[in-house]
């Protein structure tokens, strides 16, 4: 299952994408087969909302060290076409603000 979150914006957005991935590459974190937490972003959204989609994995990551949780805004099958994976658990090394709004912007958002 992937799950949507819609930000505010871009920086809202690199802000959670960089927060996750410090989380997940940090020792506090028990998050058993990392590899499976993965965040996409879908570049293009109209209305000026900023979407990202959670696997259930990262999803689980962000219950355990967010509070309150952002709210997901749909629950699909597998996140919508043209979508770009911009962190993966266990390969995506912990993120600085400026580096998760990059990706974001190069992903072309």
């Amino acid at each position: 299952m992937t799950n949507e979150l819609a930000f505010n914006a871009r920086s809202e957005a690199a802000a959670f994408v960089a927060a996750l991935s410090r989380y997940l590459n940090s020792p506090a974190s028990t998050l058993p087969n990392r590899s499976e937490a993965r965040v996409w972003y879908r570049p293009g959204t109209p209305g000026g909302k900023v979407q990202l989609y959670l696997s259930d994995r990262a999803l689980e990551a962000t219950a355990s060290v967010f509070s309150p949780v952002p709210d997901i805004t749909a629950q699909l099958t597998d996140p919508p076409q043209g979508s770009v994976l911009v962190l993966e658990g266990g390969t995506t090394p912990p993120l600085g603000l400026e580096e998760a709004e990059r990706r974001l912007t190069t992903a072309g958002g």
